[in-house]
């Protein structure tokens, strides 16, 4: 049953994954004002061997619990204690448009965290 359960989750995720570069993948072959009106204006570009690249980039920062047990003795015996602290942690993402000269997309490529990409692939269409 558990087994059962992990191959689940493992496939769903891969869907969701495969979906969301479907979608930005939907962008090849559209002119670069497409990826504009989906991701908004680009954070940065540069140009390499005659593309220009545009990027997308954003975070998102989450605090984690960090549990730390500790085990000692005292004149009572062995103690046992426990310290529940929040870590703050920073997921990110960026989606690259590499366009040809005459501004059409060729291709699209995404780094990161899958569900902060989502916040790029849901303005897809």
């Amino acid at each position: 049953m558990r087994l059962a359960l992990i191959v689940a989750l493992a496939l769903m995720a891969g869907c969701v994954t495969q979906q969301l570069d479907r979608r930005l993948q939907s962008l090849v072959g559209s002119k670069l004002h497409a990826a504009v009106d989906a991701m908004g204006e680009p954070d940065g570009e540069d140009r390499v061997n005659g593309e220009k690249n545009y990027y997308w980039s954003t975070n998102q920062e989450v605090s984690m619990e960090h549990t730390t047990i500790s085990q000692g003795t005292d004149i009572r015996g062995i103690t046992t204690s426990s310290a529940t602290t929040y870590v703050p942690v920073t997921f990110t993402c960026t989606v690259q448009v590499a366009t040809a000269e005459d501004g059409t997309i060729r291709t699209v490529t995404r780094q990161g965290t899958q569900g902060v990409c989502q916040r790029f692939a849901r303005r897809v269409h």
